[in-house]
């Protein structure tokens, strides 16, 4: 029973820490990484945007590239 819930706790914190090394300690591999910029809207949809809205932010930008 020891060396059974050994490997489950091993197997778990491998995964864990994969998901972890993945998703938050490494880079974005994109060019230009610094320049990335997340837009949050509040509201019932918390952090919906519908596409006439997002048309709306584009046409009206005048603070990102593209």
């Amino acid at each position: 029973m020891a060396i059974a819930t050994l490997a489950v706790a091993i197997g778990a914190n491998a995964v864990v820490f994969s998901a972890l090394n993945a998703l938050l300690l490494r880079p974005l591999n994109v060019p230009q990484s610094e320049s990335l910029y997340g837009l949050q809207f509040g509201g019932a949809h918390r952090g919906a945007l519908s596409y006439p809205n997002y048309v709306d932010l584009q046409d009206r930008n005048r603070s990102f590239d593209g």
